[in-house]
Order: C-alpha cells, then sequence, then structure tokens
C-alpha cells in the first residue's frame, strides 16, 4: 500500500512540473511572437511623419520594409487632393525620398493577374515592394511547379523581369 501512495504523490508532483513548464513554454513563445512582430515595424512611425513632413504625402494606408543591399520603409498613401503615391524612404538617410505617382506603374493585381497567366501551376507567397538600383520592383514570392522557392523583381514600369532567384529544396 505504501508503494501506491508514492506512485500517486509521484505522479501528482509530475503533473504539476509538467503544467507548470508547459505554461511557462507557451508564455515565452507569446513573448517572443509578440517581440518578432514589433521588429517588423520598428521604425514606421519615424519614418513616416520624416515622409510627411518631407513629400506632399499627408495620409498612410500601408507600409512595408524592404531589406536589400539598402534597406528602405516604404509608404503606400495618399496627397491632400486624394493622389495616391507611393514613397521609398532610404533608412541610412543619405539618400532622398523617392515618391512615384500610383497610376503610373502597374498595380500589384495587374502583376498577380499576368503571373497567375504565366505559372498556372506555381503557390503565391507573397507580393510586396521593393527598390534595387534606385528602381521601384515588385518582389514576387512563390513556389513554382518543380517545387522551387522563387524570388522574382518584376519593375513596376513595365512589369519586365529586373531579377530572378531560384531555389531547389535538397531535402523533403
Amino acid at each position: 500500500m505504501k508503494n501506491k501512495g508514492t506512485l500517486a504523490k509521484w505522479f501528482k508532483w509530475g503533473s504539476v512540473v509538467f503544467a507548470t513548464i508547459v505554461t511557462l513554454l507557451l508564455i515565452y513563445g507569446c513573448i517572443l511572437y509578440k517581440s518578432i512582430q514589433n521588429d517588423k515595424t520598428k521604425g514606421f512611425d519615424e519614418s513616416r511623419k520624416i515622409i510627411f513632413s518631407e513629400t506632399d504625402i499627408t495620409d498612410a494606408d500601408e507600409m512595408f520594409a524592404f531589406y536589400g543591399e539598402e534597406a528602405f520603409h516604404i509608404l503606400f498613401g495618399k496627397t491632400n487632393t486624394n493622389e495616391e503615391k507611393i514613397a521609398f524612404f532610404p533608412l541610412d538617410h543619405d539618400g532622398g525620398i523617392t515618391v512615384i505617382d500610383q497610376t503610373k506603374i502597374i498595380s500589384k493585381e495587374a502583376i498577380e493577374q499576368t503571373w497567375k497567366k504565366r505559372c498556372s501551376n506555381c503557390h503565391l507567397i507573397n507580393i510586396a515592394p521593393a527598390m534595387i538600383d534606385d528602381q521601384p520592383l515588385w518582389e514576387m514570392t512563390y513556389k513554382d511547379d518543380r517545387a522551387k522557392y522563387v524570388i522574382d523583381y518584376l519593375s513596376m514600369d513595365d512589369g519586365s523581369r529586373y531579377e530572378r532567384y531560384s531555389f531547389k529544396q535538397r531535402f523533403n
């Protein structure tokens, strides 16, 4: 009988320790997730203020970060006259802010439709704005029909390919 009581005590304390560890891991995971999300948008408020003060953009719709050879915060916004603009703000602050009119570029939706016609068996992951060598681009990330991970940089002006990276999966 003594043995049964010891086993019950061990099971009780083991369950408490296990539940405590699981709870602590969940809390740590939530804190880590929040931290990562905050880092993704770090500096957006400061960049937004600078863009508003140095351009005619007064309202922000969306903001993105692009990290290539040069890092940019990219703001989609509107002017007082409701013109839709895109501002490319270099994070090194050496270059000026590049502002382009959204009506003069190929839209994200048009790029996606063209891509779907070319690559019907592909799986789209993301489309985001980018800036490489002072050229505004769309960065398309997708898996192609051969299960390759592809990053395509397409011109916002005419949709032509600027650069392409294709990665082959080695292990399943």
